[in-house]
């Protein structure tokens, strides 16, 4: 009767699996960031009347591929309840009770990746998110940062002291979240914690391979690369020389797929945006410049954590740190809008947009 009490009351009195080890002191350093890991995840939701578990299982081969199964459940967990996957310029999902999902997506960082490693000093610099305690997750150490709400989708959200909703997140020495705690009016709505993870395995090519059907027709979008010789580099918006350490992976032409694009009123599906993006890589890490008039639309009807920032050439230009790719972006002088994002640290991007060089007049 206890336990039931307590659990209706939403007060948190245990998180099974987490300990505190340290409530002063340095930051956990961040060692080695790793090109592969494979985790197995407990997730328990609390957003209904009932607590709900489920087992997430998860392999991420970065910078581009990432395989996420859902099962019912408690670790190890019994039926499949959805698989999401991507790959460079794919987005794919399976689940009992909707259509398969298999998309065109721009350059992006696995979808279940996260690179808040990058992030964490530009975040706490700016007093957005606070330095908390150290704990041992599963038997595994990892500093505790706290966020005005979940981190886990990328945005990373401010918080102030007595803040009533906010979600502490424990990253360990190679940058990965271990444990998420989302509170709000002292309720827990959910908690994402490792109950197994494995640093830089090798893993087979078999765990990518997209098993949705591929969309036909305009409705799945493109992204094709495009021959060197094929676009005038005076005419677009470019970085000067790759940057240090990376490679360049190419030039490609992107159309977004319709289904990621918002319609208003649920209409007609109006034009997606189309956009070239050059695509520059370093192991774990990418980088990457988009641009072309037709973003315009995409970046003003997004309501994401930003600052506004100065850059030479544009008439509008915002920073977005987030713990996915941070962000700089903006409308320029020449009527396109461009973007630079990557799993770099918030203020190398900022240099490299310093750096891009305008279209020829």
């Amino acid at each position: 009767m206890l336990a039931f009490s307590i659990w209706w009351s939403g007060r948190v009195e245990t998180r099974e699996g987490s300990k505190v080890i340290s409530e002063e002191g340095s930051a956990l350093r961040i060692t080695k960031i790793p090109e592969t890991y494979a985790g197995v995840f407990t997730v328990e939701s609390y957003a209904s009347d009932e607590q709900t578990i489920t087992t997430e299982r998860v392999w991420v081969r970065r910078p581009f591929e990432s395989r996420v199964e859902t099962r019912r459940g408690k670790p190890p967990g019994t039926a499949q309840l959805s698989l999401r996957q991507s790959a460079f310029g794919v987005l794919a999902s399976i689940a009992p009770d909707a259509r398969p999902l298999n998309i065109a997506a721009p350059p992006s960082i696995g979808s279940s990746d996260l690179r808040i490693d990058a992030a964490l000093k530009e975040a706490l610099d700016n007093n957005t998110i606070e330095l908390r305690e150290r704990r041992e997750v599963y038997g595994r150490e990892c500093q505790v940062y706290r966020a005005g709400g979940p981190v886990l989708a990328g945005d990373v959200e401010t918080y102030r002291t007595g803040d009533e909703e906010y979600a502490d997140f424990c990253v360990d020495q190679h940058g990965i979240v271990i444990e998420e705690f989302w509170m709000s009016d002292e309720k827990l709505l959910r908690r994402r914690a490792a109950v197994e993870l494995e640093i830089d395995p090798k893993l087979d090519d078999e765990l990518f391979a997209i098993e949705a059907p591929a969309e036909e027709g305009p409705t799945r979008g493109t992204v094709q690369p495009v021959p060197r010789d094929a676009v005038d580099p005076e005419e677009i918006w470019r970085l000067p020389s790759t940057p240090d350490g990376f490679d360049f992976l190419g030039k490609f032409a992107v159309i977004r797929s319709t289904a990621s694009v918002p319609q208003p009123g649920g209409g007609v599906p109006s034009a997606p945006p189309t956009s070239t993006s050059d695509v520059y890589v370093r192991g774990p890490d990418l980088i990457v410049v988009d641009q072309d008039p037709s973003l315009i639309g995409a970046i003003r009807s997004e309501d994401r954590p930003s600052r506004k920032i100065e850059l030479d050439g544009f008439e509008t230009a915002e920073m977005i740190v987030d713990a996915r790719m941070s962000e700089v972006r903006g409308e320029t002088e020449d009527d396109s809008v461009v973007r630079i994002y990557g799993t770099v640290p918030p203020d190398e991007l900022l240099e490299l947009a310093k750096d891009l060089r305008r279209p020829a007049k």
